[in-house]
């Protein structure tokens, strides 16, 4: 089996940081390699000793990219196109809260899902409980009610009642 590469968009960064980023360290050994780029640790103030515990590999944005998405996309910042192009070249994963941001990577054929997506994959592998999975992502849902809301988190509830 392939292992993907999963690049973690600002918002989620953010959604972990402020509930429970513990949960992170499961995901490189569970679902993939997770990466941020560095840019996104500068934009939401975060340092490599915020992540790299985690099991997360911080990315260096390459001159190349950087000109790449210098271009304007209505309603996306110059992180999230950062964010795109770098998924679109090395063919990585982009996990994001952002409806707008996976739009526009689907417009480019780059795979996405939700940042609670990574919660839930954790229980159906077994490595979390369903109660800590809930726990953090009203966690998440409390600090974020823009991008995690309430209809969100009936689709969360949903998918991890399935599991079981």
């Amino acid at each position: 089996m392939t292992r993907k590469t999963l690049l973690l968009d600002a918002d989620v960064v953010i959604d972990f940081g402020n509930s429970d980023s513990t949960i992170l360290e499961h995901v490189p050994t569970t679902l993939g390699r997770v990466v941020v780029l560095q840019g996104t640790l500068d934009e939401v103030d975060a340092s490599p000793e915020d992540v790299t515990p985690l099991g997360i590999d911080i990315v260096e944005e390459p001159t190349e990219l950087l000109t790449q998405a210098s271009g304007p996309i209505a309603g996306t910042s110059l992180q999230d196109r950062l964010c795109m192009h770098a998924c679109q070249k090395y063919g990585w994963t982009c996990v994001t809260n952002d409806q707008k941001l996976q739009r526009e990577c689907k417009a480019l054929n780059v795979a996405t899902i939700y940042g609670l997506r990574l919660i839930i994959d954790l229980v159906a592998a077994g490595v979390v409980t369903a109660a800590h999975a809930r726990e953090v992502a009203y966690r998440i849902h409390r600090s974020n009610p823009h991008h995690i809301n309430d209809k969100v988190m009936r689709r969360f509830e949903d998918h991890l009642r399935n599991l079981g």
